[in-house]
């Protein structure tokens, strides 16, 4: 099952996730060099692994609710 956004909502949409992605890039920085330069930049590494992991399956579950 497809879901499609409605015509009338598409900009609103659109703006939202460009919104989350160059947020994503700004905050990135920001969040992750005083973890880096406390517990190593592998650990940043894997605990962003790990989050991005964990989002993953919480979308998927969600996606999986909602069909």
């Amino acid at each position: 099952m497809r879901v499609f956004t409605e015509p009338i909502k598409k900009g609103v949409v659109l703006g939202g996730l460009t919104t989350a992605f160059f947020l994503g890039q700004f905050v990135s920085p920001i969040l992750s060099q005083p973890l880096s330069s406390v517990v190593g930049l592998d650990v940043t590494y894997r605990l962003a692994g790990g989050l991005m992991v964990a989002m993953g399956a919480i979308a998927l579950a969600l996606g999986w609710r909602w069909q």
